[in-house]
């Protein structure tokens, strides 16, 4: 009997020795290793909304009369076409809640798109195929679009959106996300746990759904040793586009602002350099086809897969188990 508990005992050391060996394999593999989100649009399709879009309530992370920071690291495709848009990552304010989950540019106080292709918000080409730390410095409540121009606003709401306008091609984010004026990281969104869809300000056009991944979108994972995001020190915050964006450029969900014209994502945002040309006039709203899917759906990357933990954990039960049983005949049969 003494024998059996040994055996047991011994296992039982074996078992935990493969489980800690695994975990500490699987912690330095999400060390290693980041995850990203990536969507592509057909150039077919330009002038079609796709977006994804955070919206921010003023008041959880904001404070009035203060600089603030947005920042994300992007890649774009070789394959992005343009056809007097751009593919962006941008940032709009309101001073209405309503408006901003809503895309009402009556509302609308300024806006930026401070990652975009095919030229940064300073007019430099923007570089394909490669990740980009881009950042944007300023008061989101100085107001630069039409009746806001030159004033300073209440401000409600913040958002950050990653889509298309009059454009098409792969766009792919690490990370989008805030700074305070101390260059403290204030919001973040990461895709390690990928998108959820719950979030009460989340907004999406209708092909970026859970059913659609690996179609429409896709969470994939890179190692980080291969592909460390340069640092473009050209794309230095400023607290204000060179000029303010015009309504050609403008974009929001449902309408898709850009560097050259305003619209919204089905409202999808965007932004453009330069100021509206009136109060009256609001961004383009696109009119492509939406049923279509994208021709690329699916990223050049593909996740990393490695052995699981609890891989590991099984087999080392198993083989416990049949040492077990092994030295309990043998414990027999010396008996007999």
């Amino acid at each position: 009997m003494k024998r059996i508990i040994t055996v047991f005992v011994v296992c039982l050391l074996l078992t935990s020795l493969l489980l800690g060996t695994a975990l500490t394999a699987s912690a330095k593999k999400s060390k290693d290793e980041y995850s990203y989100f990536t969507m592509t649009l057909s150039k077919d399709l330009i002038g079609q909304d796709k977006y994804v879009c955070w919206v921010i309530p003023w008041d959880e992370i904001f404070e009035d009369g203060k600089q603030y920071t947005f920042y994300a690291t992007v890649k774009f495709g070789d394959d992005c076409v343009q056809n007097g848009g751009c593919v962006y990552v941008n940032m709009y304010a309101y001073d209405n809640m309503e408006a901003a989950m809503t895309t009402d540019f009556n509302h609308l106080v300024t806006f930026i798109d401070f990652a975009k292709w095919p030229t940064d918000y300073s007019g430099a080409p923007t570089a394909v195929n490669e990740w980009i730390d881009f950042q944007y410095t300023c008061d989101p409540s100085h107001g630069t679009y039409g009746s806001f121009s030159g004033q300073t606003a209440n401000l409600e709401a913040v958002w950050i959106s990653i889509g298309y306008y009059l454009a098409s091609g792969t766009v792919s984010v690490r990370e989008v996300g805030v700074k305070d004026d101390q260059g403290n990281i204030i919001y973040s969104q990461t895709f390690e746990n990928g998108i959820d869809f719950d979030e009460p300000y989340f907004r999406h056009t209708d092909d970026i759904v859970p059913e659609t991944e690996g179609e429409e979108w896709a969470i994939m994972t890179e190692k980080k040793a291969d592909v460390e995001p340069p640092v473009d020190e050209s794309m230095e915050p400023s607290e204000e586009p060179s000029e303010e964006p015009s309504a050609d450029v403008s974009v929001e969900p449902s309408e898709e602002p850009s560097a050259d014209v305003s619209v919204e994502p089905s409202e999808e945002p965007s932004e453009a350099v330069s100021e509206p040309a009136g109060e009256s006039q609001a961004p383009v709203e696109s009119q492509a086809p939406a049923d279509s899917r994208p021709e690329e759906s699916k990223p050049v990357e593909t996740p990393s897969a490695g052995f699981p933990w609890w891989g590991w954990l099984l087999i080392g039960l198993g083989a416990c188990a049949v040492v077990a049983v092994v030295l309990v005949l043998v414990l027999k049969s010396k008996k007999k």
